[in-house]
């Protein structure tokens, strides 16, 4: 998974083993409405940052075919602005997007989530308000999993299917910040 979309998304696999079979049976297991703000520091690519990082959306979890899992589906949006310390300029990534588990298998303790993407998952745009680059459409991603102890330990993250073009998606923080923030 690249380092800007871990730091500008925050999504993680919600994907989670049933501790007891008495939710089997039931589509949806739960659903909410959630919003967040956080804000701080830190350093990547040799240059310190701070962040503003603002995010609201609703999540449904559900079980999947077999009742022994959960599937996450997030609509939600997002905005992150990350200025660089060293010039005072900034860069803001946001973005609206569904976020959603379609299937999940599991063998053994390896458990595989094919998961879709659509809307316009990230946006980054330059402290003017130009628009540097933006994905779009839809992404198919195959993310990997083990269970240990109850708990899963991401593996692996591969795409199956991009359509409509995540070019944020393969690129680094440091590719795209520092450009924009020099």
């Amino acid at each position: 998974m690249s380092t800007l979309r871990s730091l500008t998304i925050g999504v993680f696999a919600a994907v989670a083993l049933l501790a007891s079979a008495g939710a089997a049976g039931a589509d949806i297991y739960d659903k909410f409405q959630y919003s967040d703000s956080d804000s701080g520091t830190f350093t990547d690519c040799g240059t310190p940052w701070s962040y503003d990082f603002h995010t609201a959306g609703f999540v449904l979890l559900r079980l999947d075919d077999d009742g022994d899992l959960l599937l996450f589906q997030d609509n939600g949006s997002f905005t992150n602005t990350v200025t660089n310390l060293e010039t005072g300029r900034h860069i803001t990534f946001s973005g609206h997007a569904l976020f959603r588990e379609v299937e999940a298998v599991r063998v053994g303790d390896i458990v595989t989530v094919d998961v879709r993407q659509s809307g316009v998952p990230l946006v980054a745009s330059s402290d003017t308000g130009q628009v540097i680059a933006r994905d779009r459409g839809l992404i198919v991603l195959r993310q990997t999993f083990e269970v240990v102890d109850h708990d899963l330990v991401f593996l692996d993250e591969q795409v199956v299917a991009d359509h409509g073009g995540h070019p944020l998606y393969y690129s680094s923080f440091c590719d795209v910040a520092l450009p924009a923030t020099s």
